[in-house]
């Protein structure tokens, strides 16, 4: 049986403690992780439960049986798609999703990391200057060409030893440094459609436009014209006493506790993140029912902007000193054609099954769940679908997309005429709650 620390940075604190001993026992059928809290943290003041729902703060073994064995809290401080790939370069084989979690930098989502510090933590993060030969040696990864010597002492000078991050997601991105404080560089993908990284970037400023808590993010531009997407990293604040703190991530697959295919579970929808966000974010200063009709209101925009990719991973919570709420949003990119394709989650059940198609009837057929009252829904429904109909070729051509680029994508926004449509015969569902909690 393998054991590994895990270590976590507590609040407002720049330097991590051992939190306690993770086991995988691998030689079962179906590997099985345990882990055990030790003493000195369940009684350090600051310690808090790293899973409140799967991981509460107890002396006994807590065990794992999903995921290959993992906890969900410790695989969203690991690398995801992209940064697999980077590892399998490296490695010359698939990497395990433990092998993953060993040898990732020490700089994913998250408080958490697996194993020992040794030299895994860069010492800082490389300038804006380093994202020419990232770019280089990204482009080489996903062409499966080597790299040559040239690129190798630019990595080099660039401080980047070990091009990539620890974070999850499918596009290429590392962390890089802007005024001290650290930024994820996303790059767009082999073959992706043109203007992408701009549209991502509309989406975010529109979002925060509309009134969510979204990402803040830039722009930046490489000298071969390419656009990377800037996003200031939420879960880094600078320390009371100096440094860096680290704020705990939780992915919504892992909030809602799914296997690693949740294909077909009933608890993979926006209805249950919902009931999960009165036990993660009810413990302490944050209002439970806020944060639902939070995740109502980004419900929307999605819909509204053709963002079908809103699976469980595209939405976390953050740890802050004083308790769990949302992450801002984040990944917001809207899909040609997204009017006649279902959200990735499912957000209310037609005659008794869950569905993800897009209505004003469905919008507003559970609203009670995520604290709305029907008319306030259905008002404040009606409000985001104009605020976007009428608004996002403006942010688009403020992240400068051409006319042409932005015309192609509007398709991604037919859904908002059709449900102002809708809204003017929707009626109250006569079952169910209703009103606010």
């Amino acid at each position: 049986m393998m054991r590994e620390p895990v270590l976590a940075w507590l609040p407002e604190q720049a330097e991590p403690v051992a939190a306690g001993t993770f086991a995988l026992d691998e030689a079962r059928p179906a590997a099985r992780g345990e882990f055990t809290y030790g003493s000195d943290f369940l009684a350090h003041p600051l310690a808090y439960p790293l899973d409140p729902v799967a991981l509460p703060l107890s002396r006994a073994r807590q065990r794992e049986t999903r995921q290959d064995g993992i906890f969900g809290i410790l695989l969203d401080a690991g690398p995801d798609a992209w940064g697999r790939r980077l590892l399998e370069a490296r490695l010359g084989h698939a990497p395990s999703p433990l092998e993953a979690l060993l040898h990732a930098r020490g700089d994913g989502a998250g408080n958490l990391m697996l194993g020992a510090l040794a030299d895994r933590l860069p010492a800082r993060f490389p300038a804006l200057a380093a994202l020419a030969p990232a770019a280089r040696y990204f482009d080489a990864v996903q062409a499966g060409t080597p790299y040559d010597a040239g690129l190798h002492d630019a990595l080099r000078d660039a401080g980047l030893d070990r091009p990539g991050t620890s974070l999850g997601g499918m596009k290429p991105k590392l962390t890089v440094a802007i005024d001290g404080e650290p930024w994820i560089a996303k790059f767009a993908e082999r073959g992706e459609t043109a203007w992408s990284v701009e549209a991502e970037h509309a989406m975010l400023a529109g979002a925060a436009a509309a009134g969510l808590r979204a990402c803040t993010s830039r722009l930046h531009r490489l000298a071969d014209d390419r656009a990377v997407l800037l996003v200031k990293r939420f879960d880094r604040a600078p320390a009371p006493a100096g440094g860096m703190a680290r704020l705990g991530y939780a992915s919504g697959h892992t909030v809602l506790q799914l296997p690693a295919d949740y294909t077909g579970t009933p608890r993979h929808s926006y209805l249950s993140l919902a009931d999960e966000l009165r036990r993660w974010c009810a413990d302490a200063g944050y209002d439970a029912r806020e944060e639902q009709r939070e995740l109502w209101r980004r419900l929307v925009f999605n819909v509204l902007i053709g963002n079908t990719d809103d699976h469980p991973r595209n939405h976390g919570l953050l740890r802050h000193a004083h308790g769990w709420r949302l992450s801002p949003a984040f990944d917001l990119v809207p899909h040609a054609g997204a009017a006649r394709m279902a959200q990735a989650m499912p957000f209310w059940l037609d005659e008794g099954r869950p569905s993800g198609t897009a209505s004003a009837q469905g919008l507003l057929a559970h609203c009670d769940r995520f604290g709305y009252a029907f008319e306030e829904a259905r008002d404040a429904l009606g409000e985001m679908a104009r605020q976007v109909r009428d608004a996002w070729r403006d942010w688009m051509a403020a992240a400068g997309m051409p006319a042409e680029a932005i015309a192609r994508r509007a398709s991604a926004f037919g859904l908002c005429d059709v449900l102002l449509e809708q809204l003017a015969s929707v009626v109250q569902p006569r079952t169910g709650r209703r009103g606010r909690r």
